[in-house]
């Protein structure tokens, strides 16, 4: 299901505010900026039950919502390294592999929209490789010495790997100031990334709703 139209955000309270999608996994996600009224928030949450809606994404410290059922998750980091870590031969994963890797090592993970159909062919990809199988997977971009999205799948997600990928893509950036953007990291992630000389500049808490439907 693509995104909604302009009418059915309507119908979950302010269109100026929500975002519906699919997640990485193909759930339908409603994603709210705040701030958001009480009332204005329960109309969301109730129409969202019978549109068939799976989850309410929210971000923000000053974000509360604990009475409607709201849980933290982590949330979206970005850090900054002064210059790339070290130079070694990154493993690429063939770009017919790219969306479906994505898919694997996005899914069930907060602030994680479904991939792109086809990935970009220009874009550079730095993936994890292990006993033949591809189980990691970031993008990188070049002009811009930035580095997006590091994701593992789910059987083999560990600190060590994150910071692998996110180490092997800092290896193909020029030597200049990385930037480096995350979402649903956990603190031990972060301070893998830290410990390859990472500084988190920003960093805002994610909230979520599980959404039990109305049949």
């Amino acid at each position: 299901m693509g995104e909604f139209q302009l009418e059915t955000l309507d119908l979950l309270g302010d269109a100026s505010a929500v975002a519906v999608f699919n997640a990485a996994d193909d759930s339908l996600v409603a994603e709210l900026n705040p701030p958001i009224s009480n009332a204005a928030l329960s109309r969301l949450v109730a129409n969202a039950r019978r549109q068939g809606i799976e989850a309410i994404w929210a971000s923000g410290a000053s974000f509360s919502a604990q009475s409607f059922g709201f849980r933290q998750r982590r949330g979206y980091a970005r850090l900054k390294a002064a210059t790339p870590i070290s130079t070694i031969d990154a493993a690429q994963p063939p770009l017919f592999l790219v969306h479906d890797l994505q898919v694997v090592c996005f899914s069930g993970v907060w602030g994680h929209h479904r991939p792109a159909e086809e990935p970009d062919p220009d874009a550079t990809y730095v993936g994890v490789h292990e006993s033949g199988a591809w189980v990691g997977i970031c993008e990188v971009d070049l002009e811009r010495n930035h580095i997006e999205s590091p994701g593992v799948a789910l059987p083999f997600r560990t600190a060590g790997r994150y910071a692998q990928l996110v180490r092997d893509a800092a290896s193909m950036l020029a030597p200049s100031p990385v930037t480096l953007e995350t979402w649903g990291d956990s603190e031990e992630t972060l301070d893998a990334y830290r410990a390859l000389g990472f500084e988190l500049v920003e960093y805002v808490p994610g909230w979520e709703l599980v959404v039990t439907r109305v049949h």
